[in-house]
């Protein structure tokens, strides 16, 4: 944003301060640091790069960047553009519409008298269908399963005999897979920007305000993409993850995948 930018330009300003000077600093290149005075955001490669430099910038002139941040995000929502609008009514065509009267007359002389043949058709073919339920339901209440095992009878050996069937099936209990799924917690500590992607797929994107928590599930693993790496506090099945080691000017993507054995 412009306003953001300028406010910047005009701190660095009266802090006597020159591009070579910020750049020593905090490591921000000068075409960045120009791009975020100018509100030139088509410069960065991603959103959570931008807001990343300017987090840094604003900390080191002495400026709230939280605060700044937050503005930004309200600003950004307010500047979508509004729905389109709808299409202006014809009032050309309505106004030739008939009168109601003469339309429910040239509605009624349309309809078709019903197809007596067709109707009865339809009875025989419910009624022929409830019949064959009756049959079948008659057929299957008749039907005595001892009546089949009545009919086989064990030899004496057969019967001296322990049925070795009967100790495999004692003896094998069924197998339970137990798919136990990954879950990920996120504790803001300061406002940050984090895209959550899991299995795969991205399932949150946004900014956590101060105290926010999140937590999120998944089978295998996840991709978290964190702008501001000091403001979050992140665990995965229950274990703190580090999330500042390797980072660069606090922005890091971290891949937490799911343990062998677990």
């Amino acid at each position: 944003m412009k306003e953001l930018g300028k406010l910047l330009k005009e701190k660095r300003l009266s802090k006597g301060l020159t591009y070579d000077a910020v750049h020593k600093a905090i490591k921000i290149q000068e075409k960045y640091l120009k791009a975020i005075e100018t509100g030139d955001e088509k410069l960065f490669a991603a959103e959570v790069y931008y807001k990343s430099f300017v987090r840094s910038y604003a900390n080191f002139l002495g400026l709230d960047s939280g605060a700044l941040l937050k503005e930004y995000d309200i600003r950004k929502v307010s500047a979508k553009p509004q729905a389109e609008e709808q299409p202006p009514v014809n009032f050309k065509r309505d106004s030739q519409k008939k009168p109601v009267e003469s339309q429910i007359v040239e509605e009624t002389k349309a309809k078709k008298p019903i197809d007596l043949k067709k109707f009865m058709i339809a009875i025989v073919a419910v009624l022929v269908l409830l019949a064959a339920f009756v049959y079948l339901n008659k057929k299957i209440s008749n039907f005595e399963p001892s009546n089949v095992r009545s009919e086989y009878k064990p030899t004496v050996a057969e019967s001296r005999s322990e049925p070795a069937v009967s100790h495999a099936k004692t003896s094998a209990a069924p197998a339970v897979s137990l798919i136990s799924r990954q879950k990920v917690n996120l504790e803001a500590v300061d406002t940050v920007w984090v895209q959550v992607n899991a299995d795969g797929k991205d399932i949150f994107e946004g900014t956590l305000l101060k105290g926010e928590s999140k937590e999120f599930f998944a089978d295998s693993s996840f991709i978290l993409r964190i702008g501001y790496t000091p403001g979050i506090k992140v665990s995965f099945n229950g274990s703190p993850v580090d999330v500042q080691s390797g980072a660069i000017q606090n922005v890091k993507t971290v891949i937490l995948k799911k343990q062998s054995g677990k």
